[in-house]
C-alpha cells in the first residue's frame, strides 16, 4: 500500500508500507493490504506504520483519511514525522506549545486591533458633536 500524508503546504510522507494503525473518533483501528475502502476522521493522535525499515510514526492533527484501492491518503492541518517515538512525543510537545503561543498572540493583536476600531469610532463620535 502506498501512504500519503499531506498538509496545505507539505507532502510529510509517500511511502510504501505493510500496515497503519490510526485513531479516528470511535477508537483505534488498522488497516491491512486489501482492506475495504472508507474514509473516516482523523482525530489528534500518533499514526503507526510498518515498512521495509520497521516502524514508523507520525503525529497528527485531526484531519481526514481515505482509503483507496492501494493509496491510504491522510490530510491533516499538521503532522511530524519521526523513527524514533520518544523523539517524536518530544517534538510534538514542543511544536503544539509554540503553536499555542502564536495564537495567544494572534488573540492579543486582534483585540488590541478591535480596541483601537473602537477608539477611533469614540473618538469621530466625539469629534462630530
Amino acid at each position: 500500500m502506498l501512504l500519503k500524508v499531506i498538509t496545505p503546504t507539505n507532502i510529510i510522507t509517500k511511502e510504501k508500507v505493510g500496515k497503519v494503525i490510526g485513531e479516528d473518533p470511535d477508537g483505534s483501528f488498522g488497516i491491512l493490504p486489501k482492506h475495504i475502502d472508507f474514509v473516516t476522521k482523523i482525530v489528534p493522535s500518533i499514526l503507526v506504520y510498518t515498512d521495509d525499515q520497521g516502524e514508523g510514526y507520525i503525529g497528527v492533527d485531526e484531519g481526514i483519511l481515505v482509503k483507496q484501492q492501494d493509496v491510504i491518503q491522510i490530510s491533516v492541518q499538521t503532522a511530524l514525522e519521526s523513527r524514533n517515538l520518544g523523539q517524536l512525543h518530544n517534538e510534538m510537545e514542543v511544536h503544539f506549545k509554540n503553536q499555542e503561543e502564536e495564537e495567544e498572540q494572534t488573540a492579543l493583536e486582534t483585540t488590541k486591533l478591535e480596541l483601537g476600531i473602537v477608539k477611533s469610532f469614540y473618538d469621530l463620535k466625539a469629534l462630530s458633536k
